[in-house]
């Protein structure tokens, strides 16, 4: 899904479908969602050479922030927003966020749980919105 969403020329449209593409690895695959960015990294990602990771499989938060370094260098963001990791830091965030919640909460009888990927959709367009340039 990363090579397909990296082909999209328009970085807020790519960080839209990157968002949601991300939440749907989550929501399929919980526990190795879990383990991947719900633990804490006690050393360093290398790939099979002893690199560190750079391809948009390997390394997600790369993806993301050169994606928002694109929009961020064509103006497509708020003029206020202008640091590249602050920016993809809130999105992930909010991404993971909710699907933090849902996977934790999820089952809890005492709240009506809107199904998880369409309040991920809806948040990912309203968060592009509020941070696009009118």
């Amino acid at each position: 899904a990363m090579y397909r969403i990296g082909t999209i020329a328009d970085p807020l449209e790519r960080l839209a479908k990157l968002g949601v593409a991300y939440a749907e690895f989550a929501l399929a695959n919980p526990s190795q969602y879990r383990f991947m960015f719900m633990t804490q990294k006690q050393h360093p990602i290398l790939d099979a050479n002893g690199c560190t990771a750079q391809l948009p499989d390997e390394d997600a938060y790369e993806f993301l922030f050169t994606t928002v370094s694109e929009g961020v260098a064509a103006g497509r963001f708020r003029s206020e927003l202008t640091n590249p990791h602050e920016i993809s830091q809130m999105m992930w965030g909010g991404i993971h966020g909710v699907i933090s919640l849902w996977m934790t909460h999820g089952e809890d009888p005492y709240i009506e749980w809107h199904p998880a990927i369409e309040t991920i959709r809806t948040m990912v367009n309203v968060m592009i919105r509020g941070a696009q340039r009118s």
